[in-house]
């Protein structure tokens, strides 16, 4: 009884927890449906035929002489894992919600007072990695370190004329306040997910060139803390900014930028050997900037008559 008066206590001050609870609920609820239906009235034979489909199925079919078991249950778990995000949404619950959810979680305004959670922000943008990514690995949206001297000569957005103002601004900025602006350069992995689960990207790996930006000038309040990134002109349309990421205790404000104008590519071995993997991103953030570089690279030029 105890215990329930304690529980039923902790529930008053933070109703929102029934929320947390109902999703986790539904998320048990579809998982317990998937693997219901993948074993039952099934033949011991049967089920490992049906999981050996799906990696193939999901993976491509250079999965069929994969020697990788660790590959192979990485491609089942993320099947596994889409059929889960597809279904958890008809096990939701029904149930009437709280009268204090409805006047204090749900009931949301314009502003929204509280400090950024980088950490949240990045298991949005980033498949979570509990330890180092393998550096022989080629996954698409990882997100890469590249310090060779060539190609930092001719990708490096450090010192292209149309983000020298937003950058100096940067490194000024950091400068006054006698505190570390640390750039990396970055490389995101453009190559289609399915060519390359299926072996078919050529000779070649298309990289897109980037910024890693740790503790970025900003400025707002709590609740806003934007990059300040301009000065007195406007945004390049080629930029794809991600903010508010959290890579590591020690670089826990973390801003990505990458330029559309800043496509190239290199050979698998030479991907292995001059690229440090520190991130991989999302499928559908993934999806995003692939759309979005594409919308960029097929516009129209203007034609100027003087």
């Amino acid at each position: 009884m105890r215990l329930h008066s304690d529980i039923e206590s902790t529930l008053d001050k933070s109703p929102e927890l029934l929320e947390l609870a109902s999703w986790k609920r539904s998320v048990k609820k579809a998982s317990n449906l998937i693997i219901g239906h993948l074993t039952i009235n099934e033949k011991p034979s049967i089920l490992p035929e049906k999981l050996k489909k799906i990696i193939v199925g999901h993976g491509g079919t250079s999965y069929i002489s994969e020697n990788s078991f660790q590959n192979k249950q990485e491609v089942l778990f993320d099947a596994l894992d889409n059929v889960l995000l597809s279904n958890s949404k008809n096990s939701r619950p029904t149930n009437e919600i709280d009268e204090k959810n409805k006047s204090i979680l749900y009931n949301i305004t314009d502003e929204i007072y509280t400090e950024i959670d980088s950490k949240l922000n990045s298991w949005f943008h980033f498949i979570i990695n509990p330890t180092p990514i393998e550096q022989s690995k080629i996954a698409p949206g990882l997100i890469c370190i590249y310090e060779d001297a060539e190609l930092v000569k001719n990708y490096s957005l450090i010192d292209d004329e149309k983000l020298s103002d937003f950058l100096k601004y940067q490194i000024e900025k950091k400068s006054e306040d006698d505190s570390a602006l640390n750039f990396k350069n970055i490389v995101l992995l453009l190559t289609r997910p399915c060519d390359i689960a299926q072996n078919k990207y050529g000779k070649n790996l298309k990289l897109l060139s980037g910024l890693k930006i740790i503790n970025p000038v900003r400025k707002g309040g709590e609740s806003q803390k934007r990059f300040d990134l301009k000065r007195n002109s406007s945004q390049p349309d080629s930029l794809k900014i991600l903010d508010h990421l959290f890579f590591s205790e020690k670089e826990d404000d973390v801003v990505l930028m990458f330029d559309f104008r800043y496509a190239f590519s290199v050979s698998k071995e030479s991907f292995i050997k001059d690229f440090k993997k520190i991130k991989i991103i999302s499928k559908e953030l993934l999806s995003e900037i692939q759309v979005e570089y594409s919308s960029y690279s097929s516009r129209l030029g203007t034609t100027q008559i003087i």
